[in-house]
């Protein structure tokens, strides 16, 4: 496992370096080898989200796959980038109705997303925006919380990139207000918020007025000017919704 910068030209300014593991352990989804991957001790969280970006060097063989456990190594779920070009949910073990896995190429950067229903012990998964699959159940029903996060490969050649791995409750967010009409101005936010409750790492999205909609993945929103001195000469006012806080991320 290293840690290694990544080039402008990967279209994610806010994100300068990555999680990457070189080598395979054969097959990771039977063989835990984590001296050949990555573990994190995620303590006991029950997350609304979690999301994560990832690539790989081959569509050919297997190489990346994530596992998610409870702190007693009950499995949730099994996350892995098939051979064939396939990734999601290793279904073999919950008797999935249908195929919960999407098409990816090698040498490009996905955002992966897994929507928790800790009620039902079922997740929704979603890749780049769009819906693979609704309330998989998890693995091992018996699974309350999430305890670990591992991270391998499978194929000996297999390099894999992860980035930007992120737990989030959306379901205690805060409620916010805008004191004012805000504005976005040469890139840079301006206006006042305020929440009536206590939080630690709130997250918030930006939108244009008119672009904003109920999906849980709202559509991103690129704004830019040359000048901006009052609100009447500033780009479109936008809104914020807040979506998250006391997530436990990681990324450069």
């Amino acid at each position: 496992c290293n840690v290694v910068a990544k080039s402008a030209s990967e279209g994610d300014p806010g994100s300068t370096h990555c999680l990457q593991i070189t080598g395979g352990v054969g097959d990771a989804k039977m063989d835990r080898n984590w001296a050949k991957g990555a573990k994190r001790n995620m303590g006991s969280i029950r997350p609304s989200r979690v999301s994560f970006n990832v690539k790989t060097n081959s569509a050919e063989h297997e190489t990346g796959v994530l596992f998610l456990t409870d702190a007693s190594d009950r499995v949730c779920t099994v996350f892995a980038l098939r051979e064939g070009g396939k990734m999601g949910i290793e279904d073999e073990l919950i008797h999935f109705p249908s195929d919960v896995r999407a098409d990816f190429r090698a040498h490009t950067w996905y955002n992966v997303n897994m929507l928790f229903d800790w009620a039902s012990h079922v997740f929704d998964l979603v890749v780049d925006g769009a819906i693979v699959g609704t309330r998989i159940p998890f693995e091992d029903q018996l699974v309350d919380a999430l305890g670990y996060a591992y991270i391998s490969n499978s194929y000996a050649g297999s390099e894999t990139c992860w980035d930007r791995f992120q737990c989030s409750d959306e379901s205690s967010v805060p409620s916010m207000e805008m004191e004012e009409v805000s504005y976005m101005c040469q890139g840079i936010w301006q206006g006042h918020v305020s929440f009536d409750s206590q939080a630690q790492n709130i997250f918030l999205r930006a939108h244009l007025e008119d672009s904003v909609s109920p999906q849980r993945t709202p559509t991103r929103t690129s704004l830019s000017r040359t000048s901006c001195t009052s609100p009447s000469t500033a780009d479109n006012p936008i809104a914020l919704s807040s979506f998250a806080h006391g997530g436990r991320g990681g990324g450069g």
